[in-house]
Protein backbone atom coordinates (compact mmCIF):
# COMPACT_ATOMS: atom_id res chain seq x y z
CA UNK A 1 0.00 0.00 0.00
CA UNK A 2 1.25 3.56 -1.12
CA UNK A 3 1.10 6.11 1.67
CA UNK A 4 -0.47 9.19 0.52
CA UNK A 5 -2.28 10.33 -2.65
CA UNK A 6 -0.94 11.93 -5.67
CA UNK A 7 -1.63 16.02 -5.62
CA UNK A 8 -3.38 15.65 -8.94
CA UNK A 9 -5.53 13.16 -6.96
CA UNK A 10 -6.40 15.94 -4.04
CA UNK A 11 -7.11 18.14 -6.70
CA UNK A 12 -9.77 15.92 -8.62
CA UNK A 13 -11.55 14.54 -5.21
CA UNK A 14 -11.43 18.66 -4.25
CA UNK A 15 -13.18 19.32 -7.93
CA UNK A 16 -16.04 16.56 -7.24
CA UNK A 17 -16.96 17.93 -3.89
CA UNK A 18 -14.28 16.14 -1.13
CA UNK A 19 -12.59 18.22 1.46
CA UNK A 20 -10.29 16.95 4.51
CA UNK A 21 -10.67 19.15 7.86
CA UNK A 22 -9.47 18.80 11.36
CA UNK A 23 -12.49 17.42 12.83
CA UNK A 24 -10.78 18.16 16.30
CA UNK A 25 -8.27 20.42 16.63
CA UNK A 26 -6.83 19.24 20.44
CA UNK A 27 -4.16 16.95 20.94
CA UNK A 28 -3.76 15.11 18.73
CA UNK A 29 -5.39 16.50 15.99
CA UNK A 30 -7.92 13.82 13.78
CA UNK A 31 -8.82 14.50 10.50
CA UNK A 32 -11.94 13.56 8.44
CA UNK A 33 -12.64 13.72 4.78
CA UNK A 34 -16.10 15.04 3.83
CA UNK A 35 -18.23 15.54 0.51
CA UNK A 36 -20.42 18.27 -0.43
CA UNK A 37 -23.42 15.86 -0.95
CA UNK A 38 -23.19 15.92 3.52
CA UNK A 39 -21.74 12.40 3.11
CA UNK A 40 -18.56 12.57 5.67
CA UNK A 41 -16.36 9.79 7.05
CA UNK A 42 -18.90 9.88 10.15
CA UNK A 43 -21.03 7.78 7.94
CA UNK A 44 -18.43 4.70 8.02
CA UNK A 45 -16.62 5.38 10.77
CA UNK A 46 -16.95 1.97 11.90
CA UNK A 47 -14.51 1.24 8.92
CA UNK A 48 -12.87 4.59 8.60
CA UNK A 49 -12.19 5.96 11.91
CA UNK A 50 -10.63 9.56 11.88
CA UNK A 51 -7.14 10.01 11.25
CA UNK A 52 -3.99 11.47 12.69
CA UNK A 53 -2.87 12.88 9.42
CA UNK A 54 -4.84 14.86 6.99
CA UNK A 55 -3.03 12.55 4.16
CA UNK A 56 -4.67 9.12 5.42
CA UNK A 57 -8.11 11.08 5.49
CA UNK A 58 -7.43 11.99 2.03
CA UNK A 59 -6.11 7.97 0.78
CA UNK A 60 -9.78 6.64 2.94
CA UNK A 61 -11.58 9.93 1.08
CA UNK A 62 -10.20 8.30 -2.22
CA UNK A 63 -10.98 4.74 -0.91
CA UNK A 64 -14.95 6.14 -0.46
CA UNK A 65 -14.83 8.05 -3.84
CA UNK A 66 -13.89 4.40 -5.81
CA UNK A 67 -16.37 2.37 -3.67
CA UNK A 68 -12.96 0.36 -1.82
CA UNK A 69 -13.85 1.08 1.61
CA UNK A 70 -12.45 -2.00 3.38
CA UNK A 71 -15.00 -4.11 5.43
CA UNK A 72 -12.40 -3.43 8.90
CA UNK A 73 -10.69 -0.34 9.43
CA UNK A 74 -6.82 -0.32 8.40
CA UNK A 75 -4.55 0.28 10.70
CA UNK A 76 -3.58 4.41 11.04
CA UNK A 77 -0.87 5.04 9.48
CA UNK A 78 0.40 6.88 12.48
CA UNK A 79 0.76 4.06 14.98
CA UNK A 80 2.25 1.86 13.20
Amino acid sequence: MTQGLSQERIAELKTMGYDVHAVSDQAPCIYGWLHNSGASQFDVRDRQPYRLSAAQAWDDCDAYDRARIPSVANPDWMTK
